[in-house]
């Protein structure tokens, strides 16, 4: 038997990254002095520039607890999460310590954990991120987009403050993905046309036999 989260889901049925709270090992330095002075700090998240809940998070006997109120989908009631994270640190190359969160469940060290039905990694949760779910075309179309609001919203007209040559670059991959979107689609759709005339002779041709069999030309 498998622990939490063990079994496979569909990607298209895994809840998405981009929709999870979270907290990040970088969020918990930056809150360092204030968390060892014993007060308890709010992290607050919003998902498309509105409220989407917050959690209390405190550092008891060098330990991270994380407290929030969660509420299932299509579920009435709250639930109360308290979770204990444990810290992990590495020595990088440069130098000094990295803080490390260790996912309470599975014990891996993470930069980020995740705040649904329990505090958890990724891996844990099952979590997926939305490009997962995309094809190559809906990738394009994602990088596109992302180009497109880089540039300000208009590919055309170079955004105040940003260099000539850095916006003839992002232009220049904005076009180049459009395109890529553009051909790709054509060519699925050239597959299809081509399958539904396949299906269509076919379906003609077994008509034709059937007449035959059974003497409707007579």
């Amino acid at each position: 038997m498998g622990g939490f989260g063990s079994g496979r889901v569909s990607t298209r049925h895994k809840e998405r990254v981009e929709n999870t709270r979270f907290i990040r090992a970088q969020w918990v330095r930056d809150q360092w002095s204030t968390l060892k002075a014993g007060i308890t700090t709010r992290v607050s998240w919003t998902r498309g520039g509105e409220p989407y809940g917050e959690a209390g998070v405190s550092l008891i006997d060098k330990r991270l607890h994380i407290e929030y109120r969660q509420r299932a989908a299509g579920e009435d009631e709250w639930q109360d999460v308290h979770e204990v994270v444990e810290f992990s640190y590495s020595t990088p190359h440069f130098g000094g310590k990295r803080l490390w969160l260790q996912c309470p469940h599975c014990g891996h060290r993470v930069a980020v954990l995740y705040c649904s039905k329990v505090v958890a990694c990724r891996r844990c949760l099952q979590l997926a991120y939305r490009t997962e779910g995309e094809d190559a075309i809906d990738r394009l179309r994602s990088k596109a987009a992302k180009l497109k609001e880089r540039l300000g919203g208009n590919p055309y007209q170079r955004p105040k403050g940003m260099h000539q040559k850095t916006f003839s670059r992002l232009r220049d991959r904005y076009f180049a993905a459009c395109f890529s979107a553009d051909e790709l689609s054509d060519q699925r759709w050239a597959k299809l046309q081509k399958r539904f005339l396949q299906l269509s002779a076919g379906a003609v041709s077994y008509t034709h036999l059937r007449a035959h069999e059974t003497g409707a030309y007579l």
